[in-house]
């Protein structure tokens, strides 16, 4: 929540929002999403920062290798799932992180968002 309360309402970054039947969560990933083709120059200026980000999901799950041989070569067209596997990626999150390295990372975040030169 340290990083939804200092982020939430931007244009330029969301968060997967939380299911509305769940009170609390018990994160292992914490996933937000650069529209507008910004996501991987974000998430490589933070990774040069020392910012742990991730990408777990880059290719829409009907463009892997498995569900292709397993449904056919056909193409198919998920516009959804391709466009959060294009916006994705993960911030970091442990029971171990400090309010302060939060806050390094939002900052970074912040920084890399204002500096970045990726189609707005």
């Amino acid at each position: 929540d340290r990083y939804r309360a200092a982020l939430d309402g931007r244009a330029d970054l969301t968060f997967v929002e939380r299911a509305d039947w769940a009170s609390r969560h018990v994160y292992h990933l914490l996933v937000a999403r650069a529209p507008n083709g910004r996501r991987d120059a974000l998430v490589s200026r933070l990774q040069a920062r020392g910012i742990g980000v991730g990408i777990h999901y880059p290719i829409a799950i009907h463009q892997q290798e498995g569900f292709t041989r397993a449904c056919g070569d056909e193409p198919r067209s998920f516009p959804v799932a391709e466009r959060l596997a294009a916006e994705a990626f993960s911030l970091p999150l442990c029971p171990e992180l400090r309010d302060d390295e939060a806050t390094v990372v939002v900052q970074e975040l912040l920084s890399a968002l204002a500096t970045s030169d990726a189609p707005a």
